[in-house]
C-alpha cells in the first residue's frame, strides 16, 4: 500500500465556531464515504477531537457542539482538529490553527490505494471551507526573516527620523517628513502585525483589537494624505 502525506498552510482567516463546525462537518462527512475499517480494529482506534487551548488550559471535545460559549475565550492561543481511523488503511488528518503564520498547518497523512489523489482532494475540500473565513491578513504576516528585516529597519529609521530635525536644522523639510512618514509607517505596521494575528480567534478582546486597528490604519491614513496634500498645496499656492 502506498502512503501519502501532505502538509499546508491554512489561509490566514477568522477562526469561529461556524468554521470549526464546518470542517467537522466536511471530514466527518468525507469520512463516513470511505470503507467500513477491518473488523481486527478496536472501535477506540477511530477518532475525532477538537482542542481549544486558551490561558486556563486546554479543553478536548469530540465536538465543537460541546463547546457552550458563543465566542471563545479571551486568550485563546491555538484550536487543534484532529481525526485518526483506519479506512480500512490509516488516515491521520490535523487541522491546527495558531496565532503565528508559522505554526499554522492542515498535515493529511493516507495510507491505502491512490493514496496521492485522495489526499489532494481531501486538502482541497479543506481549504475550500477555509477560503469562506479569510480575512486577508496574510501582507501582515510575512516569512518570519521578513519580519526580522522589518523590525531592523524600523530601529534603524524611527530614532532618526525623530531626532534629524534637532541635530541638523539645515536638513530639507521634505526630508524630515518623509523620515517620519516612514517611520509611522513601519511602526503602524508592526503594531497591525499584532492587532490582526493570522488568525484571528473570534473572542472579545480580538475584536477590541480589530476596531482599535482599523481605527489606527485609517488615522495614519488621513495623516498621510493630509500631509502630502498639504505640502503639494503650499508649493502650489506659493506659501
Amino acid at each position: 500500500m502506498a502512503t501519502f502525506s501532505s502538509e499546508t498552510r491554512p489561509p490566514s482567516c477568522l477562526v469561529d465556531k461556524a468554521l470549526i463546525q464546518s470542517l467537522e462537518d466536511y471530514l466527518k462527512q468525507h469520512v463516513r464515504e470511505l470503507p467500513e475499517p477491518p473488523p481486527d480494529v478496536p472501535e477506540d482506534a477511530n477518532w475525532f477531537v477538537v482542542e481549544v487551548t486558551d490561558k486556563t488550559g486546554t479543553e478536548t471535545m469530540d465536538s465543537i457542539r460541546e463547546f457552550g460559549p458563543n465566542r471563545f475565550h479571551d486568550g485563546t492561543s491555538e484550536v487543534h482538529l484532529f481525526y485518526h481511523g483506519y479506512h480500512p488503511d490509516l488516515l491521520e488528518i490535523r487541522i491546527r490553527f495558531r496565532k503565528y503564520r508559522d505554526d499554522s498547518r492542515v498535515t493529511v497523512r493516507y495510507t491505502g490505494d491512490a493514496a496521492r489523489e485522495f489526499v489532494a482532494g481531501l486538502v482541497d475540500g479543506i481549504q475550500r471551507t477555509l477560503s469562506d473565513y479569510k480575512t486577508g491578513h496574510s501582507w501582515l504576516h510575512p516569512p518570519l526573516l521578513v519580519v526580522g528585516l522589518l523590525h531592523m529597519v524600523t530601529s534603524l529609521v524611527v530614532f532618526p527620523a525623530l531626532v534629524m530635525p534637532f541635530l541638523s536644522p539645515s536638513v530639507p523639510p521634505w526630508l524630515s517628513r518623509s523620515a517620519i512618514l516612514l517611520a509611522g509607517g513601519l511602526v503602524s505596521y508592526l503594531v497591525l502585525r499584532i492587532c490582526k494575528p493570522f488568525s484571528t480567534f473570534d473572542t472579545r478582546r480580538n475584536d477590541t483589537l480589530r476596531r482599535v486597528s482599523n481605527w489606527l490604519l485609517a488615522g495614519f491614513a488621513a495623516f498621510v494624505l493630509f500631509t502630502v496634500l498639504g505640502d503639494y498645496l503650499r508649493r502650489w499656492l506659493g506659501f
